[in-house]
């Protein structure tokens, strides 16, 4: 029986009905995103039209001496002219035990070799049910833009068709799960493509029937249509995928919690009375409340009472939702809104995510849920990605700051927050002597209710520029904000060793402690000697020391450029209208020019034509090396033939070379006091020049005097009968630099012994023999005991015991004693 259909827009679709007669039609199936089509039940092999790709696959066969399990031969025989293409468009996930739509199966074919008569049957797998009687043959005469019965039928649109569903195309339903659909003519002989759609509307899926459900393809003989499968639906049982929008801070008043979205995969994934349970920690409740509503996303309605049932366990720590129906022939999407949590015992809740076990005879794709995060008002510090600086180098850029709250509001709003460096470091300053301080990290923070405006306006807090503060704007904040402030810049004096700088918060609005380490100090360069250090003499001329090895820490390190009024450091500008890298050499040390200032390894550029020397107005000594050029890797200096001239004043020990210049230094006017990168030392003094020390002592008097300075003796010297000078013996050795520790005193035998030098004396009282360094010698007076405490001596024999030279003044009853040290 055919019957006619009414055809709308240019687009047909042949139905199959039952015995009704009714007919289905339904709009054309998408035929984008389509799945490949197995021909042989072995894989996802797409069906290929024959020609140069069947070719390709019968040479690779014949390549492999095999033939490919995913080609079927008979395809290409001499009476077929092309393969058709079998496809389906999204196959839905779909559950066992009723009636469900599969997939569309779209059929296309070369038409320009069809046969009259051509067939091709689909057969879906065993008790699968299409719901229309069988043996009853349906033709189209045109088709509708609704399907009322919802019933398997075929489409055919119009839309570069080679088929007319009025007269070209007929079906008949040969078993309760196939379909047998036959081409009679072709109608739009300038179209090369034919296609159709088997639409599988309201099949029943047996129960126990689990997997992907393929369809049987079979065409007649010389027809286009190849034998062959496709996937129209997969079986499964279903799970639930379980989301929250966002977590919330829980604070010990009731809070609303985000809504929580639950997705079936398919229809019926929840079956009837199975539950999703959703358990809170201990010391938590759900709040009881009207206001919790399941929402169907696709229809806005809320499904609470006639899909699901709500209810609780466990003291209100469990929300049980039941599923009471599941006659819905699409998977649901719902949210689960207006949900409270409250702290029932805030003893036993603790602080940190507040995670829900997920739990019910519901399949569900997590088995936690993390919904918010319970904690007391707080502010955390800490600090990431530190960064190198370079010591002695202006603007240098530190690592991230974090602040971040415990809870929503514990930043209080318009007080401020401080930021001190630690270390030899001071922030930076802009062009308007304003501190360039840190700015917000939009994209790494989460701000709530900070304005990022609040740290747009750093001001110096104090004058020593190592503390800078803000004002901080806190509004309407529904969690804790996590502020991450980055491109802070700082100065570190010159000469700072390595080391690491920390941020320590403070301020009013709540933030404080140590943040942490910010950045890592780096010197920018080392300085070495080629070999040893020589020795030198004092007083010498033109005396050669060692060649000087400056080696940059790392690319750019020594700065160049030209230089001005504003970036010069008092004292150290030049004449070579480059920043310089400078040697200084102490007082009464003269350099000479050097004979070679070479780049040994980097690629740096000095202007090595016009090295020049300079005097400070202290008296220093400078070598001064232009920098045309910064290197990009990092480059090593070799500065040799330097002779040094010192006079006698020149004190004896290392002579020590400071790097500075504005090249490796450019801090000193934020931080005074520090010139120098680095030190070295290219030679030692090894031969110092005499020194000599004068005492004085008066007959009568207690006082005396070493080198100009007075100093008092419990005992006076005195004139003896005969006119000798008689002088305390300790006194006088301390004025000639001999320690108490180096003057022995030997009650038994009533000597002193003295140690000065390389010389040892020893003196007897009573006694006019004294030992020197193990020699007698005669005095023609003993040493004596005055007042029962003091050994005196005559003044010569001191003399000569310890290397002195004596002189007497008359007039004025004193005694010099001069000796070299």
């Amino acid at each position: 029986m055919r019957n006619p259909a009414t055809r709308r827009g240019g687009e047909s679709r042949l139905r199959i009905s039952g015995p009704s007669g009714d007919d289905h039609p339904e709009k054309e199936p998408p035929a984008s995103r389509l799945i490949s089509v197995d021909t042989h039940g072995g894989g996802e092999t797409k069906v290929m039209k024959r020609g140069k790709k069947a070719l390709a696959v019968l040479s690779t066969a014949a390549l492999f001496g095999t033939t490919p399990a995913a080609v079927a031969l008979p395809f290409l025989t001499s009476s077929v002219a092309y393969a058709a293409d079998y496809t389906v468009s999204n196959p839905p996930a779909l559950t066992a035990g009723k009636d469900q739509d599969l997939g569309a199966l779209k059929v296309s074919f070369d038409a320009t070799g069809l046969v009259s008569g051509s067939a091709v049957t689909v057969r879906l797998p065993s008790d699968f049910d299409l719901h229309v009687a069988v043996n009853q043959d349906l033709t189209t005469t045109g088709a509708t833009i609704s399907d009322p019965n919802a019933q398997t039928y075929i489409y055919v649109p119009s839309a570069s068709n080679a088929l007319d569903p009025q007269t070209d195309v007929t079906a008949t339903v040969t078993a309760s799960n196939e379909i047998k659909v036959k081409i009679n003519s072709v109608a739009h002989t300038d179209q090369d493509t034919g296609y159709f759609y088997v639409v599988f509307k309201n099949v029943f899926v047996p129960g126990g029937f689990s997997g992907p459900v393929n369809v049987t393809i079979e065409g007649s003989a010389n027809s286009p249509f190849n034998d062959g499968q496709a996937t129209v639906a997969t079986v499964g049982s279903g799970v639930v995928k379980l989301s929250v929008d966002s977590t919330k801070f829980i604070g010990d008043q009731t809070t609303p919690i985000d809504t929580i979205r639950l997705k079936e995969d398919r229809p019926g994934a929840v079956g009837s009375n199975q539950t999703i349970k959703l358990k809170l920690p201990s010391g938590f409740q759900w709040v009881d409340s009207s206001n919790i509503q399941l929402i169907n996303n696709d229809t806005n309605i809320n499904v609470l009472g006639s899909l699901y049932t709500k209810g609780y366990a466990d003291d209100g720590r469990t929300l049980v939702l039941t599923r009471t129906a599941t006659s819905a022939n699409s998977a649901l999407y719902l949210r689960l809104t207006g949900l409270e949590v409250q702290v029932s015992d805030s003893n036993v809740a603790k602080y940190g995510d507040v995670v829900v076990s997920v739990g019910g005879t519901a399949s569900v794709d997590v088995s936690s849920l993390t919904i918010g995060t319970y904690g007391d008002y707080g502010v955390t510090v800490s600090a990431a990605n530190p960064q190198n600086v370079l010591a002695g180098r202006n603007e240098e850029e530190i690592g991230q700051i974090i602040i971040q709250e415990t809870a929503p509001n514990s930043l209080i709003d318009n007080r401020t927050i401080k930021l001190t460096l630690s270390g030899n470091a001071r922030w930076a300053a802009d062009s308007n002597g304003k501190p360039e301080g840190p700015y917000v990290d939009t994209a790494a923070s989460d701000l709530e209710g900070v304005t990022s405006g609040s740290f747009g306006s750093w001001d110096w807090d104090g004058s020593a520029h190592d503390t800078i503060k803000a004002t901080i704007d806190v509004v309407n904040e529904s969690k804790g904000a996590k502020i991450v402030l980055k491109g802070g810049k700082i100065v570190v004096a010159a000469g700072a060793q390595q080391q690491d700088i920390n941020v320590t918060v403070g301020g009013s609005a709540g933030a404080n402690g140590d943040a942490g380490v910010v950045a890592h100090v780096v010197s920018p360069v080392t300085a070495s000697i080629d070999g040893t250090a020589p020795d030198l003499t004092v007083g010498g001329a033109a005396q050669d020391i060692a060649p000087i090895i400056i080696k940059e820490t790392q690319a750019g390190a020594i700065d160049a450029g030209s230089i001005t009024t504003a970036d010069t450091i008092s004292g150290q500008s030049g004449t070579s209208g480059y920043r310089e890298l400078v040697l200084e050499f102490f007082q009464n040390e003269v350099p000479s020019l050097p004979a070679s200032v070479q780049v040994t390894d980097g690629d740096i550029v000095l202007d090595t034509g016009n090295v020049y020397r300079y005097v400070t107005p202290d008296g220093r000594w400078q070598i001064r090396i232009p920098v045309k050029s910064t290197s990009s890797a990092p480059s090593t200096i070799k500065i040799s033939g330097i002779k040094l001239t010192t006079d006698r004043t020149t004190p004896y020990g290392p002579v020590n070379v400071a790097i500075k210049g504005d090249a490796v230094v450019q801090s000193s006017d934020v931080i005074p006091g520090y010139t120098a990168a680095a030190s070295v030392t290219v030679a030692n003094l090894a031969t110092p020049a005499p020194q000599q020390t004068v005492a004085t002592f008066t007959v009568g008097s207690n006082s005396y005097t070493v080198n100009g300075v007075q100093q008092t003796m419990d005992v006076a010297p005195y004139l003896k009968n005969d006119g000798r000078v008689m002088l305390p013996v300790r006194f006088v050795a301390n004025a000639l630099g001999v320690t108490d520790d180096h003057i022995v005193w030997n009650g038994a035998d009533q000597s002193v012994t003295i140690f000065k030098g390389n010389t040892v004396a020893k003196m007897t009282v009573g006694s006019t023999t004294m030992v020197v360094n193990g020699v007698a010698v005669q005095m023609d007076v003993a040493p004596e005991l005055y007042n029962d405490g003091r050994v005196m001596l005559p003044i010569r024999w001191i003399g000569q015991a310890l290397g002195a030279q004596l002189s007497w003044d008359q007039n004025t009853q004193t005694v010099t004693v001069t000796s070299q040290q």
